[in-house]
């Protein structure tokens, strides 16, 4: 088995675009991806964002040929869920328990 299209450098979790270097090519001269500051940076194909070409911001995915999706984690994550990521956890209501002060209770005693 090849990870030929994945590099990992500093960290085991992040996944960095690693094209061949004829996709590279003609990645760059369409505008998908481009060099600044020594970083390479990937559109994403729904906002038309440039964002650096690591899995910070795209997920990774060993179907693609540079091992990441087209679209960010944000638009990935606003067409998922276009209301919010539901929660997990559904609070309950707290039982309604009637307060009483100490006074009450004695007036209540004393009235029995």
């Amino acid at each position: 088995m090849s990870n030929a299209g994945r590099v990992t450098i500093d960290s085991p979790n992040l996944v960095f675009a690693n094209p061949r270097p004829e996709l590279l090519a003609r990645r760059l001269a369409k505008g998908i991806y481009r060099f600044e500051d020594g970083e390479m940076y990937k559109r994403c194909s729904r906002c038309k964002d440039y964002w650096p070409a690591d899995s910070e911001f795209f997920y990774s995915s060993k179907r693609e040929r540079d091992s990441l999706v087209d679209w960010c984690k944000a638009c990935y994550l606003e067409w998922r869920y276009p209301n919010g990521r539901p929660t997990t956890w559904k609070s309950k209501p707290e039982p309604a328990v009637e307060q009483y002060s100490e006074d009450e209770e004695f007036d209540e005693l004393e009235a029995a």
